[in-house]
């Protein structure tokens, strides 16, 4: 078998994957990195299971219940496996500050700034008269989601889930703060 037929062959484990078995390779040795770290020695369902899963769930489609069941896990373990692959592949992205150093490295002219309102059901967060989970301009209470890519539309970028008022280039300035600055 050529490795072009290899490379695109899903993977398999209880459910056929998207994503190429390099990718959630690299996401085990990711996982191995962090425990080691943090200093953890158990690990009940191993490492390559809850890659697996983190890449199914961030594929969409799958709920932590139809997950689980397929994969053998108690629906809140597979909860906690899924959530820490995600801090992990997380903590691998770029900080702000540094894709901006890219881009004048890279001599970008621009970087492509862009936002998205992701519909929610009403948050009662009211501060004084301000609904901040309130999108005005979408006119839907929702969470605020910006992106950063580079001239030619690769990801660079991701701010965290903001309350759906914020507009892009407020999101890219408070990603750009040290945690626990104010402004």
């Amino acid at each position: 078998m050529d490795t072009a037929a290899e490379a695109s062959a899903p993977l398999v484990y209880g459910l056929a994957l998207k994503t190429p078995a390099g990718t959630v390779d690299r996401i085990v040795g990711a996982l191995v990195h962090y425990h080691h770290r943090i200093g953890s020695r158990w690990q009940l369902h191993g490492f390559p299971l809850q890659a697996v899963l983190t890449c199914a769930f961030l594929e969409g489609g799958h709920t932590y219940r139809s997950l689980a069941e397929d994969n053998g896990v108690p629906k809140s373990t597979c909860y906690n496996l899924i959530q820490e692959g995600i801090k992990v592949l997380a903590r691998r992205a770029l900080p702000l500050i540094e894709v901006v150093r890219l881009a004048v490295k890279a001599d970008w002219d621009y970087l492509i700034v862009d936002g998205v309102n992701i519909p929610t059901e009403r948050v009662n967060g009211r501060i004084g008269r301000k609904q901040p989970w309130y999108s005005g301009k979408h006119k839907r209470h929702g969470g605020s989601v910006t992106t950063i890519a580079a001239p030619d539309g690769e990801l660079l970028w991701v701010s965290g889930v903001l309350p759906g008022r914020t507009v892009d280039i407020r999101a890219a300035r408070q990603g750009s703060r040290p945690p626990g600055s104010s402004g």
